[in-house]
């Protein structure tokens, strides 16, 4: 994995190659089987994207491969906070949800925000790609993040960001070869009673919780 901090207004961090070969076998066909069950508008019911999308149930393989990035048996959680204190939340989130969107030609998502503490954004697509475009857009600081397959972007979710449009030949729609990108909202207990220690983040279950 290569981690790179980003910090202007807020902060935030890009991995690169995030997942191994060996795990990309295994959630590759297990996203692709969803494609048949998108929705266009899954979480708004206004102009605002194009795009299709499905909440992920808690039983995939693809959850548990995903959360290592919370997971301290990968990664040192204080390595994040060191580098900013806008990362401390970090040791505190309780659970997740997650949103599966495809792009094909045209498609899209505006401005937003989103209902969390963080969001992370785990960009694939098959290789090689076949579309250009769908670049992630932090607006608040004007930063541009290309589309890299098996890249992720961890920002606040407070932060208004947004895809660029995809374009894609005709010949290659509807075959999977578009713009895969997974959502995590990550939320912290509304009950400061409820907030795990450091010392209690050991495992991550396979619905999303630490």
């Amino acid at each position: 994995m290569y981690l790179k901090f980003y910090k202007d207004k807020f902060s935030y961090f890009t991995i690169d190659n995030y997942f191994t070969n060996e795990e990309m076998q295994v959630i590759g066909p297990e996203l692709e089987s969803f494609l048949p069950q998108l929705e266009t508008d899954v979480s708004r019911a206004n102009n605002d994207r194009s795009s299709k999308g499905v909440f992920l149930p808690d039983n995939l393989k693809y959850n548990k491969i995903a959360n290592k990035l919370l997971d301290p048996n990968e990664v040192e959680l204080e390595d994040y906070i060191k580098a900013d204190i806008s990362f401390r939340y970090m040791r505190n989130l309780l659970f997740q949800t997650r949103l599966l969107n495809y792009y094909e030609d045209q498609d899209f998502y505006d401005t937003h925000t989103d209902w969390a503490v963080y969001t992370m954004v785990v960009m694939l697509s098959k290789t090689p790609q076949k579309f250009f475009g769908g670049e992630l857009v932090l607006t608040d600081i004007n930063d541009t993040i290309a589309f890299k397959n098996n890249r992720i972007v961890f920002f606040p979710s407070y932060a208004n960001h947004k895809v660029n449009k995809v374009s894609m030949p005709e010949n290659e729609m509807g075959k999977g070869f578009g713009r895969f990108s997974i959502t995590h909202f990550f939320y912290i207990p509304l009950d400061e009673g409820q907030i795990p220690t450091i010392n209690h983040q050991s495992t991550i279950d396979n619905h999303g919780r630490i």
